[in-house]
């Protein structure tokens, strides 16, 4: 089953807006956060764009309402009128998710998998289960490096949060950036698999996001497995769900 529809390319005015997933100011996995921080300088630049285009910007930092509790930002949502989300049965997309995607890529989405795995530090065990405990480890905000506007949204993995924004604002796009392709980008009430069936249609930034899986390839180096992982999890993206499309495509398009 094919999933994706064509994209219509550039920036269409009032019919876009970007969401940014989960660039934590830490991560469990020590790897996944220093790729973070390459991405966080290079997502601001490209938001800053949009944002001249009237883009609506959408930071998705979940786990970290209590920081932006009291700013503009997360105010503006609470401002929106409620609009009652379609009765949609995304199940059938998890389904597929979990059927099709390449066998050596985990999923990483909730009721799933039971270890979190990365490819990149096979001698630093940091990426099990136990990291979930506040207490071993817990973000507190999106990283500084992406800049927050009063004009901004600050939404929790709330389906509702996100379907009031994209509703009032008629939104039909959504720009997706940040983390992680394989798990919360796909997962998160405000993630691909939800956006599809409420009838939104994702576009995947192909040089804005990252993923984390564990790629597994004896004839492959240690050092490039995460790459080789990325870019399977992109094709497959790619081939099923989605447009996936580079930041200058999207801003020259």
């Amino acid at each position: 089953m094919i999933l994706k529809k064509n994209w219509r390319g550039g920036l269409a005015m009032k019919t876009k807006a970007v969401i940014i997933c989960d660039m934590w100011d830490n991560h469990h996995c020590i790897s996944s956060d220093r790729r973070i921080g390459e991405l966080a300088p290079k997502i601001n630049n490209f938001i800053s764009v949009c944002r001249s285009d009237n883009i609506k910007i959408i930071h998705g930092v979940s786990m970290c309402m209590e920081y932006y509790k009291d700013t503009k930002a997360r105010q503006n949502v609470f401002n929106l009128p409620d609009v009652e989300v379609p009765n949609i049965l995304w199940n059938k997309f998890s389904d597929i998710l979990s059927t099709m995607l390449p066998t050596r890529i985990s999923p990483n989405i909730r009721g799933q998998v039971t270890t979190c795995s990365c490819d990149t530090h096979k001698d630093t065990p940091c990426c099990g289960m136990e990291v979930y405990d506040p207490e071993v480890w817990q973000p507190i905000k999106q990283r500084d490096e992406i800049q927050i506007k009063s004009e901004d949204f600050i939404i929790d993995d709330n389906i509702q949060e996100i379907y009031n924004i994209l509703a009032y604002y008629n939104i039909k796009e959504v720009i997706m950036v940040g983390v992680h392709l394989n798990a919360c980008i796909m997962d998160r009430n405000f993630g691909i698999i939800r956006l599809k069936a409420l009838g939104i249609e994702p576009i995947v930034c192909e040089d804005l996001i990252d993923t984390h899986h564990q790629y597994e390839d004896e004839e492959i180096p240690l050092e490039e497995l995460h790459e080789v992982g990325n870019n399977v999890t992109i094709d497959w993206i790619d081939d099923i769900w989605c447009p996936v499309v580079k930041s200058e495509e999207i801003i020259n398009g």
